[in-house]
């Protein structure tokens, strides 16, 4: 992942945890995760996330009306 959404990313506060430490901690994870997202690392780089059912969903339209815009401007001689 690049780009805006590593910027996001890395601007939000989140709980980090390594991928040791979420296997035995998992449903305290989730339950956590509808507060704020959780970075799972492993050997010290972030390798996935836990992020509450609203925040996925808003990251989801975010990324679909982003694409729809792309359409639109395609071909206009626009660039994002």
């Amino acid at each position: 992942m690049g780009g805006p959404a590593r910027r996001f990313i890395s601007e939000c506060s989140m709980i980090v945890v390594t991928s040791v430490e979420a296997q035995s901690r998992f449903g305290e994870l989730i339950d956590r995760a509808q507060r704020e997202p959780i970075e799972i690392t492993r050997r010290g780089r972030p390798v996935a996330y836990v992020v509450s059912e609203h925040d996925i969903k808003e990251l989801c339209d975010v990324r679909r009306r982003r694409e729809e815009a792309v359409q639109r401007t395609s071909g206009t001689g626009l660039a994002l």
